[in-house]
């Protein structure tokens, strides 16, 4: 109504009223009301204006539209025909007049720091758009100006003759240029100006400045697009380098692996990109900004003053895509949308999220569950996605609005854990803690059948993807069985899983609906193959059994390393991937040929769930950190020529003189290094390789000597042996005793050893294979155990929330700490005078030797901290946790000076007595960490 109005307001009274027409339609009025702004303040002027406030989704703050188009030499022409200012720029009167006449349709609003005005109403921004930027040509170069204006090109030219406001990154220590970091990005990318766009996205100080604003995930976004456009412009014959294209690959897989830790802190920048594959964007953007650090450099973006290298870094980047993370608890459950676009993950903060596969953006999220969401899966036919809950109702959603359009309350008498669609999409299996399985009819949300059977808990159901009457389900009581739906019965019952009486640190209370499932005999996961044709099952048992749906024979078995949580068939069935929960791992399998391809590491809490995407290109994981975590398959299949050990490294330690060191694997090798090289020395394989509790090689230590080392596995020996040679000089039989720690007395003529199935420290004549003293006192078995420096002491730290301080001589106890959680680590600092523990409440302790007291408490770890130890000086502390980071930290006042990011978490850790600068740790997938502390 309005802008009709507008329109008859401008009618003259001796205008003829047959001529007295309005437009039939809006965009008609509109494009009438721009016409006569155009006769009133000039084409030229309105077209220019209105050009670069269409153009903008957010807005144009008036002082930038001023100077950009006082840069604008046809439009300067125009307008100051009759007056020429001092200086050659657009009079401000000008623009104040024209947004006068647009009065009502502006709408101001601040943002960035400025006052943006944009056209109130979407048809106003289409119109103009259809008008002022029609041509691609006009959409191109409108771009190109906003970026040569916030690049300060258009400072560079026109600066000083035309006033133009200089574009730096930052004002000042506390106030970032926000509009820059805003919209140069955004605006190359729709000039298609990809050289200086590269540019632009391989400036890590514009990548740090993005993310200290609080914008690293724009950037992702941003390079997300970039990459398209770049695919898309060569394929439309656009001349576009093929080095820009490879190297912005490049940086948006770097801004996918690491925009989590680089948003969350932005002086991580340099390490992070420092350490990645020598002769990639990232390092050679780092590199780059390590030579303009030798020159004067302001725009008030902060650098590093040092930073950790990871010398013998991997050639190529890891299968590690993404993290998705957002989630308030534990994500459940993941699955990929029928084309494999979306990701949805279902958690127990009675939320489903949807994240879109490429950039990782959040796409939506389902809300409508009083409980845990414990599973989501998508229809086959597309037309529904499906939720269950803890809530006992089962949840149907539109996967193309995200509303809800069904609920079924009470499905169930207790909580759901699992539903599966059937291969029509037209029915739904679900199983419940009640010991029932359920199948339903999708459109009317009614039971149309009950399977009963199950002694034990059911926790999970799978339908088979080509078999209407097929479904299998598990539970604890070691079941898993084979359903006939037509005819309600068990159509076999599948064995093969056993009993584990030593569950690995059971999570029951850390998980809701798990408290009542008897975790030593529980099958979490069952699923069919996409032929139909296998069914694989996940158990506690630390196995991953195929079996054949037609036989119910065993296809295949695979030992992981722990609790088997979740396994999924790739779409072509040749691979089969499996989770392990309390290894916090993934892992890929070759089924023809039994073998195992990769080991996925990274989350910091238990994997819950794991899905194949369609095209068989991506893994998705669900874990108890609260996050999902997307692989490139392929990647992971190259994994193993990238790491030196195969799985976990548990144990490194070094020669006393820091030329040696020693690392201990659950592939069952024991490396020496050549700390001078960084290359092994000597593979020691004299362990028996046979997994009696899933483990490989735990411990090992290097004498004071230097001559010898002393190794522990799940073969139950402590073996002492050559570290130059590796030949065998002894062999202690410990058995049921599984070392998980050990140490050389200072004469070398005494090892202690701590470890599982004991709740001591234990004192051997190595020489004799004679135990000599037990040093008792624990509730829970020790992980941790060392002398004092002068050897007068010995020190044990244990899962029951004590360390032990003995007398080295006659094993008497001298004193107890006590924390209110595991004392996964205590170790002296080099002079004597403190200790230094970590715990699964996630602090790091110092404590003063003689009062027994704590002087200082350091927190920042998200995870179980597993290790920690003093630097040779004793000024520095090292501590690495399950949270993928090894933590540098102030001795004296407790401050965190450094920290590095692993690819899994990380079990071993050790500073090298030779140098003040250089540690060693390993992790959960195999890598060896060699690490300097370098200044910049």
């Amino acid at each position: 109504m309005e802008l009709a109005f507008q329109q008859c307001r401008e009618w003259p009274s001796y205008k003829d009223p047959e001529e007295c027409k309005l437009e039939s339609d809006v965009s008609g009025m509109i494009n009438a009301f721009y016409e006569s702004l155009e006769r009133y303040h000039g084409r030229l002027f309105v077209e220019r204006v209105l050009r670069l406030t269409a153009a903008s989704n957010e807005g144009v703050n008036p002082d930038e539209l001023i100077d950009i188009l006082s840069c604008d030499d046809t439009l300067l022409d125009d307008v100051l025909v009759w007056h020429k200012p001092p200086k050659r720029r657009l009079p401000p009167l000008l623009l104040a007049r024209l947004r006068h006449d647009l009065g009502s349709f502006l709408v101001q609003r601040g943002s960035q720091g400025v006052i943006l005005v944009s056209l109130y109403h979407r048809q106003f921004w289409e119109v103009a758009q259809k008008r002022y930027l029609g041509d691609a040509d006009q959409w191109k170069a409108n771009f190109l100006n906003v970026a040569k204006y916030f690049s300060g090109e258009f400072h560079q030219q026109y600066g000083k003759e035309r006033a133009i406001a200089a574009q730096p990154l930052a004002f000042g220590p506390t106030a970032l240029n926000l509009r820059k970091l805003s919209q140069l990005p955004s605006a190359l990318l729709e000039a298609h100006d990809f050289k200086t766009l590269h540019g632009v996205l391989c400036d890590l100080q514009f990548v740090q400045a993005k993310c200290m604003a609080g914008m690293g995930y724009d950037l992702l976004s941003e390079c997300t697009r970039a990459v398209a456009k770049v695919h898309e412009a060569k394929e439309k014959g656009e001349p576009v380098d093929d080095t820009i294209v490879k190297e912005l690959e490049e940086m948006l897989a770097f801004l996918r692996r690491e925009t989590h830790i680089i948003s969350k802190s932005p002086l991580q920048l340099y390490q992070q990109t420092q350490n990645s594959p020598i002769g990639t964007a990232p390092e050679k953007a780092a590199n780059a900004l390590k030579q303009m650090s030798k020159t004067a450099q302001n725009d008030f973006i902060p650098k590093p003053s040092s930073w950790i290298e990871y010398i013998n870094k991997p050639t190529e980047t890891e299968a590690y895509k993404q993290q998705l993370s957002g989630h308030l608890e534990v994500v459940l459950s993941v699955t990929f949308s029928k084309d494999g676009n979306t990701i949805f993950s279902a958690s127990e903060d009675k939320t489903v999220r949807a994240w879109d596969r490429h950039t990782g953006d959040l796409k939506g999220q389902l809300e409508g569950h009083n409980g845990a969401v414990t599973c989501v899966r998508y229809s086959p036919s597309g037309d529904y996605i499906a939720t269950s809950s803890g809530d006992k109702s089962i949840h149907l959603w539109n996967p193309n609005n995200f509303q809800l359009e069904r609920v079924i309350e009470n499905a169930h008498e207790k909580w759901i854990n699992c539903i599966s669609f059937s291969p029509k999409g037209n029915r739904l299996v679900s199983s419940s803690l009640d010991k029932q399985i359920k199948i339903w009819d999708v459109k009317s949300g009614k039971a149309v059948a009950t399977l009963t059977g199950h002694q034990g808990h059911t926790v999970f159901c799978d339908w088979s993807p080509t078999d209407e009457n097929m479904v299998a389900s598990c539970g604890d009581n070691l079941e898993i069985f084979l359903w006939d739906v037509n005819k309600k019965t068990i159509q076999q019952t599948l064995s093969g899983h056993e009993i584990k009486d030593n569950v690995n640190f059971p999570a029951s209370d850390r998980l809701e609906g798990h408290k009542i499932i008897d975790y030593k005999s529980a099958i979490w996961c069952v699923r069919f193959s996409n032929n139909g044709k296998m069914v694989a099952s996940a158990a506690v048992d630390s196995s991953a059994i195929i079996y054949s749906t037609e036989s119910g024979g065993n296809v295949a078995t695979f030992g992981l390393p722990n609790d088997a949580s979740s396994v999924a068939f790739s779409p072509d069935d040749k691979l089969l991937i499996a989770s392990s929960s309390s290894h916090m791992s993934v892992h890929l399998y070759n089924i023809e040929k039994q073998e195992t391809l990769a080991l996925l590491g990274g989350h910091s809490g238990w994997v819950m769930d794991i899905s194949f995407s369609p095209d068989g290109k991506l893994i998705a994981s669900a874990s108890q950190d609260k996050s999902v975590r997307v692989w490139d398959a392929a990647a992971a299949e190259k994994l193993s020529t990238l790491r030196f050990h195969s799985e976990r490294c548990w144990s490194v330690s070094y020669s006393p003189d820091g030329k040696w060191l020693a690392s201990a694997s659950d592939d069952f090798k024991v490396c020496v290094w050549n700390m001078e090289t960084y290359k092994p020395s000597l593979i020691y394989e004299g362990h028996d390789k046979k997994r009696t509790l899933s483990c490989g090689v735990r411990a090992c230590t290097i004498s004071n000597s230097c001559d010898l080392v002393a190794s522990g596995g799940d073969d139950l020996t402590i073996r002492v042996w050559t570290r130059d040679k590796g030949e065998t000089k002894t062999t202690i039989r410990c058995h049921p005793f599984l070392p998980w720690c050990l140490r050389f007395s200072k004469d070398d003529k005494k090892i202690i050893a701590v470890g599982e199935f004991t709740q001591s420290v234990q004192v051997w004549d190595w020489e004799k294979e004679t135990k000599l003293m037990e040093l008792g006192g624990f509730e829970r078995f020790c992980q941790y155990t060392e002398f004092s420096p002068d050897g007068d002491k010995i020190i044990g730290s244990s899962i029951d929330n004590t360390a032990c301080i003995f007398n080295a001589t006659d094993g008497a106890l001298i004193h107890t700490i006590q924390q209110p959680k595991w004392i996964t680590c205590a170790s002296y600092s080099n002079d004597g005078k403190n200790l230094v523990t970590c715990s699964d409440d996630l602090l790091v302790r110092i404590w003063d030797t003689k009062t027994n007291e704590v002087t200082c408490e350091m927190p920042g770890h998200t995870t179980e901290v597993r290790i920690v130890c003093f630097s040779p000086n004793d000024k520095y502390i090292a501590s690495a946790a399950l949270d993928q980071s090894i933590r540098i930290w102030d001795a004296k006042s407790g401050k965190q000076r450094h920290v590095f990011y692993t690819a899994a978490g990380v079990w071993a850790l050790a500073w090298n007595p030779g140098k003040q600068n250089e540690l060693s740790a390993g992790d959960a997938v195999g890598y060896v960490y060699f690490l300097q502390i370098n200044d910049l």
